[in-house]
């Protein structure tokens, strides 16, 4: 079995991240009351986004900084 460097966990973690959160968006349009997001699922959504752009902007900046 492979282990998973540093970076990589973190860019596994990221996108795990978004992917949470892009469905947990998406399944608030359907629960009642429909087409509506409510607040705390929005603000989950904003600090998934801000988790994976921090570490994978952080990645870049040193894969390029090299």
């Amino acid at each position: 079995m492979k282990h998973l460097s540093k970076w990589e966990l973190q860019e596994w973690s990221a996108m795990a991240m978004l992917t949470v959160g892009t469905l947990l968006v998406m399944v608030g349009f359907w629960c009642p009351p429909r087409g509506t997001i409510h607040e705390s699922v929005l603000w989950f959504f904003g600090q998934c986004l801000v988790y994976a752009g921090s570490v994978l902007g952080v990645a870049s900046y040193i894969s390029v900084r090299r």
